[in-house]
């Protein structure tokens, strides 16, 4: 019997350079504006538990503040760039 393995290895092989990419990427980011977002995710309530961060290409630490309660929503935006908050949406 003979099994074709290639497109689950293939997937396989993506999955995880893909996992190794993200952290790599991450120490692109400045490491106390990681932990300024770090921090502010923290303490919003859990209502905004939805909220995430990303860093992109140039190190700016992104946060996205998703929130959903009480019958209200909020979607927000937040750039850090060297401590600086570059962005406020």
């Amino acid at each position: 019997m003979k099994r074709n393995i290639g497109s689950g290895a293939g997937f396989l092989m993506m999955a995880t350079l893909a996992a190794a990419w993200a952290p790599a990427h991450a120490a692109d980011a400045n490491p106390a504006d990681v932990a300024q977002a770090d921090k502010f995710l923290a303490q919003l309530p859990a209502s905004c538990g939805a909220s995430s961060k990303t860093v992109a290409d140039d190190g700016t630490v992104n946060i996205r503040i998703k929130c959903d309660g009480n019958g209200k929503k909020m979607d927000g935006f937040v750039a850090i760039k060297d401590g600086i908050v570059t962005k406020i949406e």
